[in-house]
């Protein structure tokens, strides 16, 4: 063999061993990237398997959700934190109530607490505005814009709205005997304030709704500001809504009603049941019938109700008893009984129905019923409820009270849209370590695979999934 022929022949197994030695590399590397790839779409939620973020908090913090589309504010007795869908704490707010509730319109939410003296203003950004009164609060509403109404019980009541930075601009005090401010709300541009009575003086208990504009001097050619008002005898008007047309839906005992904004009532439906639940879901007022009046022939009780604003009334699904339990969004409602719980649509039909005999505090639908906050004693987790099994989802009520904690949840098909879930400071760091494993393996056997070709060293770590 010549010289030419011994080098050629020398150079062709360099090169030959070359050939295998990237392609035992790339190989590798192909199984590190597939094995990144898993589970980058494990965490998106690709194979039914993804990953929500599981809140926690201390058993006796009050907590309670308001949605806001897939995002959601958590309202406590210390104050509230804002999330994303994927469970990230976007910003937070400060207070100290006992037992707070809340009220929402649209992007708004009012946070105070019955015979309380505090009102907190939020919307997605954060705070709004604060209102502090001089009285015992009784009543409170918002409309979209921040504008906040409320009543309060002193030496007499009163009735006050203040607009979105915090300031007075409109107050009555009422000062008949026997007459009372039930409940009010703020029309979505601000301009009127609908306030129900109950007149308790006579014989009857006797209602009615006074429309009043804000603006002082809007209301100046009318006595008190009030333009218009609708009686209603022997009946309580227990909510009163604006809806996005400007009008209103006064909801009663006996009669639900539509008054225009000028005042004049339009259309009124017989109530033939009592009522559990009333709120606006949509452009339209849900309820849930209970028991049916004694003088009338009704539906049966757990029957979901829908009433548009023209006057439409149709029946959805009935849960099959009285309802303990009702919570309403844009995208319907979730509706319970003791242990069972109903996520009904925004048109009254069933989508999901499940039995939690656990410790449950709520479970809270956002805009579209199948996703639900579903919270239990001392944590949450946005959910699909179609297939939700809470037992599945990791609790350790030992880290009770921390801020945000994720944790590796199952989950189903539907949530291929949840993000990642993060940790604190929103590093992925499950699929941190996961890519990390994955890229430590083909190091190692790209070692041997080495070893075995007579030449040592490490392949170029390209094996990261991108963490989205």
């Amino acid at each position: 063999m010549s010289r030419e022929e011994n080098e050629f022949e020398i150079t062709e197994r360099r090169r030959l061993r070359s050939l295998d030695k990237k392609k035992i590399i790339i190989g590798i590397v192909a199984v590190a990237v597939i094995a990144a790839a898993v589970v980058f779409a494990n965490n998106r939620g690709m194979f039914g398997e993804g990953k929500a973020a599981v809140v926690t908090y201390a058993s006796d913090s009050k907590t309670g959700y308001r949605t806001y589309g897939n995002e959601y504010l958590q309202y406590t007795r210390d104050g509230v934190k804002y999330f994303s869908k994927s469970g990230e704490q976007l910003w937070s707010d400060g207070y100290v109530m006992t037992s707070p509730v809340v009220v929402q319109k649209d992007d708004c939410t009012a946070v105070f607490e019955t015979d309380g003296r505090l009102i907190k203003v939020y919307n997605s950004k954060g705070s709004v505005c604060s209102v502090q009164t001089d009285n015992a609060i009784v009543a409170v509403s918002v409309n979209k814009n921040g504008y906040t109404a409320v009543i309060t019980s002193g030496d007499s009541y009163a009735v006050s709205v203040y607009n979105s930075s915090g300031s007075l601009i409109f107050q009555r005090i009422e000062a008949d005997s026997g007459v009372y401010p039930f409940n009010c709300d703020i029309s979505p541009n601000g301009e009127i304030i609908a306030i129900a009575y109950v007149d308790v003086s006579g014989v009857e208990i006797d209602s009615k709704i006074g429309l009043f504009y804000v603006n002082a001097e809007k209301g100046a050619a009318y006595t008190d500001s009030m333009f218009a008002a609708v009686d209603k005898s022997d009946e309580i008007i227990f909510d009163v809504f604006f809806m996005g047309d400007g009008g209103l839906i006064a909801v009663g005992d006996r009669n639900i009603m539509y008054v225009s904004s000028n005042g004049t009532m339009s259309w009124n439906i017989e109530v033939t049941n009592e009522i559990n639940g009333a709120a606006v879901c949509g452009d339209n007022v849900m309820l849930v019938y209970g028991n049916e009046l004694p003088d009338k022939e009704g539906q049966e009780p757990g029957t979901i109700v829908i009433v548009s604003s023209g006057g439409k009334q149709s029946f959805g699904y009935c849960i099959g008893s009285e309802a303990d339990y009702f919570e309403v969004s844009d995208g319907g409602a979730v509706v319970g009984n003791g242990s069972e719980y109903f996520g009904i649509n925004s048109s009254g039909n069933l989508v999901w129905d499940m039995n939690d005999s656990g410790s449950i505090n709520g479970i809270y639908p956002t805009n579209n019923v199948k996703k639900c906050i579903y919270a239990a004693k001392t944590w949450s987790v946005e959910a699909d409820m179609t297939n939700f099994n809470p037992s599945s989802y990791i609790k350790n009520d030992n880290n009770a009270g921390t801020e945000n904690m994720a944790e590796a949840v199952q989950d189903t098909p539907e949530d291929n849209n949840a993000d990642n879930a993060t940790a604190d400071d929103g590093t992925n760091t499950t699929d941190t370590n996961a890519d990390t494993n994955a890229n430590a393996d083909a190091n190692a056997d790209e070692n041997t695979a080495d070893t075995q070709n007579g030449d040592t060293g490490n392949a170029e770590n390209t094996g990261n999934a991108e963490n989205q």
